[in-house]
């Protein structure tokens, strides 16, 4: 059973004494913790009560721990402490040896020491404290069966779409430790955390939006006993639904019609928006281009009914949709994008019009974010935001408000149901010799097939960036090497490494140039695919990395990129080896995709 003390404070020259059941040789354990390390002593004595002091440590004014060897006391310091943290102390005794050794938190045993006296057996424990500042001590020995600690208030908080907090309590000082994963196997365990405390707080990283997660908690006390708790689990929240206004970036249009506003923004259209474009009249603005506010698959594209006229209706993923109406369609401003299709924020999907209702009135974009039955969704209550600089901090567009769109179309946008660049910047691509498939490209892993975008401009992206793309590769191991590269000492070069880590390069020169591990070993294996995604603040210096929309790792540089007349090569590159497998979605944009919109991303793409 447990004995004598729990979390007991010892003040000015308090000195306590309790007989314990005997014992010849064995291991004692117990956790201290004191408020101060500069002022006055706090000893543990183990003793006889016939022949006096046995075996002693102490923590002393110094911040030491020190025991004392032989009738003549002699001190050696065995370790440090600091001040309001827990240490577990161990001390190893023997009777015959008439000899001690001991550690600190389970670490090293030291050499052993004599004792400072001679008995046939331990049957107290004291504790003596010689100043005013307290001192806590809970006191276990294996040598007396200890139990291990009692779990309580098991609970998960701070639920996010990517990461949770995980608390309980003990009542004994313990570590702390979350076993957790997808169902009652687990899977993951997080680091030991070996400080001895009484309430425990682990956070947990990485996680998957709106997945159900099974776990438990471990705690082990000063002897080593370890309690598990029962399952419990919680359900991470689906990630904001970050939109970029539907127009043009850099272009500022006013919000003609607001949520639940008249004439028409009312039942299932209340949370909508009509925008039409600023210092324009009565359908000046109709033919100006549109843009997808998010990425997603167009589930809907053509004439929807008369007073929706034509549509365009992008599926954002976790149950987000969004639709655009009244678009044209016709010779001269078609729809630009096809059912089935992905799309990435920021890309022309159609362009403003006056179909619908709308026919012989003024042209104008509706946007709405709607669920699968084509209900428009209080934006509010389900975490939808614009994020566009000027919109509000809630999100939402204000009836009569001007906005200015920060909706930046990517560099390059492949899609590779041709090698058609759909980003409007004409970086479009040539191949040796033709590798696409249906709906991706599938490289062979020889040095004449890959793709090729020549330089330009667009492509010079020495600035802000963000590198998005699906890749299933089948030669990892085989080399180092190049699914995308630009310059390796410019603006931007990925390389797959023999361990399955992703490196990451830009610079000025072979001899002024900045890498970086941006995936670790293992992180990109054969025949699995992945979304991986690289942004890069140019202002910040600050670098991050993906995998299937979660952060993974953040760095900061010193060395910035250049912009070089390299060509863009997918499947090839400085490193000479050539990518075999697949890829598809790929993207650059010449900005900064928050981690919601990265969120966002992958799961538009499931």
């Amino acid at each position: 059973s447990k004995l004598l003390i729990r979390k007991h404070a010892l003040t000015t020259s308090k000195l306590i004494t309790r007989t314990v059941p005997s014992f010849t040789s064995g291991q004692v354990y117990f956790s201290v913790r004191r408020d101060t390390s500069s002022i006055g002593y706090f000893c543990v004595y183990l003793r006889n009560s016939t022949d006096g002091h046995i075996a002693f440590i102490c923590f002393k004014p110094d911040a030491n721990i020190s025991l004392y060897e032989s009738a003549a006391q002699t001190e050696q310091v065995f370790g440090t402490y600091t001040s309001n943290m827990w240490y577990r102390i161990g001390i190893d005794y023997s009777a015959t040896l008439d000899q001690y050794r001991v550690n600190i938190n389970n670490g090293a045993w030291s050499p052993y020491y004599a004792a400072v006296g001679l008995t046939s057996e331990i049957n107290q424990l004291r504790l003596y404290a010689d100043s005013n500042a307290n001192s806590y001590l809970d006191f276990i020995s294996p040598s007396y069966s200890a139990s291990a600690p009692v779990i309580s208030s098991v609970s998960s908080s701070n639920i996010a779409p990517n990461s949770a907090t995980i608390t309980w309590t003990t009542d004994e000082p313990s570590t702390s430790q979350v076993e957790y994963g997808p169902t009652t196997s687990y899977g993951t365990l997080t680091t030991l955390d070996s400080n001895l405390v009484y309430s425990h707080n682990v956070n947990l990283t990485g996680l998957n939006t709106d997945t159900l997660y099974h776990y438990r908690v471990k705690s082990k006390d000063a002897a080593n006993n370890e309690a598990i708790s029962a399952d419990y689990t919680f359900h991470t929240a689906v990630a904001p639904l970050s939109l970029r206004l539907p127009f043009g970036d850099g272009e500022s249009w006013h919000v003609s019609q607001g949520n639940n506003s008249s004439p028409t923004h009312n039942g299932n259209e209340a949370y909508a928006w009509d925008f039409n474009k600023d210092g324009t009249s009565c359908n000046e603005d109709k033919g100006e281009p549109v843009f997808a506010p998010a990425s997603g698959k167009i589930t809907s594209a053509g004439w929807y009914s008369n007073a929706w006229g034509n549509i365009i209706i992008i599926n954002y993923g976790n149950g987000y949709y969004g639709r655009i109406a009244h678009v044209l369609n016709d010779q001269a401003f078609p729809i630009k994008v096809k059912v089935g299709q992905y799309v990435f924020a920021g890309e022309l999907i159609g362009y403003n019009g006056d179909t619908g209702t709308s026919a012989g009135g003024c042209a104008h974009i509706h946007y709405q974010t709607e669920n699968a039955s084509g209900v428009s969704l209080d934006p509010i209550a389900n975490n939808i935001k614009f994020i566009d600089p000027g919109v509000p901090s809630n999100g939402v567009p204000v009836e009569g408000g001007q906005y200015i769109s920060l909706n930046t179309t990517p560099a390059i946008i492949y899609h590779f149901d041709t090698l058609l660049d759909s980003s409007g910047n004409n970086n479009h691509a040539s191949f040796q010799p033709n590798c696409l498939v249906q709906g991706c490209i599938a490289l062979n892993g020889t040095v004449d097939e890959y793709l090729q975008a020549p330089n330009s401009a667009s492509l010079q992206t020495a600035g802000d960036i963000s590198i998005i793309f699906w890749l299933k590769p089948e030669n990892v191991g085989s080399g180092r090497i190049n699914p995308i590269d630009k310059a390796y000492f410019g603006e931007f070069s990925l390389v797959i490494e023999i361990d399955g880590s992703l490196s990451y390069y830009h610079g000025q020169s072979t001899s002024n140039y900045f890498s970086w591990t941006a995936l670790t070993s293992g992180s990109i294996a054969n025949n699995q695919g992945v979304r991986v995604v690289i942004t890069r603040d140019n202002t910040a210096k600050l670098i991050k990395s993906y995998v299937n929309g979660m952060l993974v790792v953040t760095t900061y540089y010193g060395i910035d990129p250049s912009a070089t007349t390299n060509p863009l090569r997918i499947g090839l590159g400085n490193t000479g080896i050539p990518y075999k497998g697949k890829q598809d979605e790929i993207a650059i944009y010449p900005r900064v995709l928050t981690d919601d919109e990265i969120n966002n991303d992958y799961y538009a793409t499931q």
